[in-house]
């Protein structure tokens, strides 16, 4: 009598194109007109592959993306289905953060490098760079005004990277003068005092 299999994946993820294994928990062994199939799950009408009266551990399938199952059987009769199911995903390509930027300030066309790009949702298993520059947690200070190139890598697959301009605006900053005396604020006709004059700037 047979055994329902159960079965293993060495790998949850792989990168696009790339494989992974499945195995046979204790296959049976050495035993004539056994057979042990694999199925993807989306097609069950012909198997993938057939290991027919394995001799040695392990009994093994390479797969590609895709949920699977293994089934054994004999030429005496009866077949039965794994116990469990093994899926395999790829990694995908990061999908563009949204973020938020601080404009650099510019005082009379003299630009500052004052500006800032935070991310506010990045993905966990990914590298950002701005500029090839990694982030203090994803955010970019003393940045110019202008166009950037924001970079994500998948950690674990670095063929999956995606690039995206992403952009600082400028604000000029505008200067106020206060004027006040600081003299004698009454005098004669041809007399002197003294005027202060202080200047501030804002955004």
């Amino acid at each position: 009598t047979t055994v329902a299999p159960t079965i293993n994946l060495s790998a949850e993820y792989v990168c696009p194109d790339e494989s992974a294994t499945i195995t046979v928990e204790s296959p049976e062994l050495n035993v004539e007109g056994l057979s042990y199939k694999l199925y993807n799950k989306n097609d069950t009408s012909t198997p993938i592959a057939i290991i027919t009266e394995p001799k040695t551990e392990p009994v093994a399938f390479t797969i590609q993306e895709g949920t699977y199952y293994v089934t054994v059987s004999h030429t005496c009769g009866g077949e039965k289905k794994s116990t469990n199911e093994k899926t395999l995903q790829e990694y995908q390509a990061p999908a563009m953060p949204a973020y938020t930027s601080t404009p650099a300030t510019s005082c009379k066309e003299t630009p500052n490098s004052d500006g800032t790009i935070t991310l506010k949702n990045p993905m966990g298993g990914v590298t950002y760079t701005l500029d090839d520059a990694e982030g203090e947690s994803n955010v970019w200070t003393g940045l110019s005004a202008g166009t950037h190139k924001l970079s994500a890598t998948v950690d674990a697959c670095s063929s999956l990277t995606k690039e995206w301009d992403v952009n600082v605006e400028v604000e000029n900053i505008t200067p106020t003068a206060t004027v006040s005396i600081t003299g004698e604020s009454s005098f004669c006709e041809g007399d002197n005092t003294e005027l202060t004059c202080e200047v501030e700037t804002t955004g």
